[in-house]
């Protein structure tokens, strides 16, 4: 059924103008009349030229101004002389402004931001939104400060949103560009983060998550960094239709992850794109590709229950291996295409229970499926089509393996 909006309504049956043209031509005929305007006694003075008026937000629809003006409760502005109550040159004291009124929503402008001497600190209820992601840029100057919202074991901070932004040049290898700790229900959505190296260029974080439930990162551009997502002691993580673009160590790193979602993501010239160090369960890394790969594309380790399936998974010279587990158990790995990797495309070590079925593994330099030793109990192998791997189609040390149905 089709949604019926107000402001697109003819005013009646016998004029077929719309609602929202109506409104539109009578604040023109307003604008243009010098009677409205800074005469004796009257309340708006001189609003004609301003990109913001003092009529009440989303109290009718301007064509004056630009629809993301309205509906916010700061504005930040690099250009400003001056601040007044809502406007600020600063994104710092914005935020310290909305959160008085119990949280809301924070434009910042296009323009550059810097912070070199501290942080930038979030509070609960914020939504932070830049302009233009490729154009509002906040600069740390590979300094060791970042962005933070940093809550308690007893209280989470909630309901943070950030999008629109570019975050550059953070030099703090410990917290990353942007930090949540113990924060819950909250969002980073496209957004961009560009070159957060210290100043060796030999390390470095975008974003750390930590302690938190129900984090959304999703349609963000992570560029040219060392360590992109690090994340510790998480439940129900989103990190969806990213793209990563040369990471000179890690894209995604996990360690004790519950429940997560890792989709549609896109990683070019990357290292390592995703590494479960330990205790990633109940997950699933589903749609993902993963090109020039220079080490391992996906990796994992002491972990049980992850589904691991539809990834395009390319090695580049000098690769690893395209899928390595180790010491996990019951996992599935089903549907992937594994290609051109200079070792195994899929390497099981002392893993057990686990299902390899319906991959295309092919072109890889050493084995395409490689069971490495007799501590991998019970695995299963079916439905593969392995072929021209270097070393062989299939390497089985394990104990207790059902292959079946391969083609090798």
């Amino acid at each position: 059924m089709t949604q019926v909006v107000w402001k697109d309504l003819a005013k009646d049956v016998g004029d077929l103008i719309k609602i929202s043209e109506e409104i539109d031509a009578d604040i023109s005929v307003h604008n243009e009349d010098p009677s409205a305007h800074g005469q004796t006694g009257e309340a708006i003075f001189s609003h004609r030229g301003n990109a913001t008026l003092d009529h009440i937000n989303e109290s009718v629809i301007n064509a004056k101004i630009k629809y993301i003006v309205r509906g916010f409760n700061a504005v930040v502005d690099a250009n400003l002389s001056e601040d007044t109550e809502g406007q600020y040159q600063d994104i710092q004291e914005a935020i310290n402004y909305v959160h008085s009124l119990g949280g809301g929503k924070i434009l910042v402008r296009t323009g550059t931001y810097y912070y070199t001497a501290r942080d930038l600190v979030l509070y609960s209820n914020i939504d932070l939104i830049g302009e233009d992601d490729d154009n509002c840029i906040i600069d740390f100057g590979n300094s060791a400060y970042s962005c933070i919202a940093v809550g308690t074991a007893g209280t989470h901070l909630t309901n943070i949103n950030i999008s629109g932004l570019q975050f550059y040049r953070c030099g703090d290898t410990t917290n990353g560009a942007l930090k949540f700790d113990y924060v819950d229900n909250s969002s980073i959505v496209g957004n961009v983060f560009e070159s957060n190296l210290n100043a060796a260029g030999d390390n470095g974080l975008s974003i750390k998550i930590l302690n938190s439930t129900h984090i959304k990162i999703r349609d963000n551009r992570i560029l040219n960094g060392h360590y992109d997502i690090d994340q510790s002691n998480v439940n129900y993580f989103y990190i969806e239709n990213n793209y990563f673009y040369s990471t000179n160590s890690i894209s995604i790193t996990c360690t004790s992850l519950n429940n997560a979602v890792i989709n549609k993501n896109y990683f070019n010239a990357v290292n390592n794109a995703i590494y479960a160090e330990e205790n990633l369960h109940n997950s699933i890394i589903d749609g993902n590709i993963i090109i020039d790969c220079e080490s391992n594309g996906i990796g994992i380790t002491t972990s049980t229950k992850n589904r691991i399936v539809n990834n395009y998974i390319e090695g580049t010279t000098d690769s690893l291996r395209g899928i390595d587990i180790e010491d996990c158990n019951n996992e599935i790995i089903s549907n992937n295409h594994i290609i051109d990797f200079d070792d195994d495309g899929i390497e099981i070590t002392t893993s057990d229970e686990n299902i390899v079925n319906g991959n295309v593994i092919n072109g890889n330099g050493a084995y395409g499926i490689d069971i490495t030793n007799a501590q991998s109990d019970n695995n299963i192998v079916t439905s593969n089509i392995i072929k021209n791997n270097t070393s062989g189609s299939i390497n089985d040390t394990g104990t207790g393996t059902i292959s079946a149905n391969n083609q090798t």
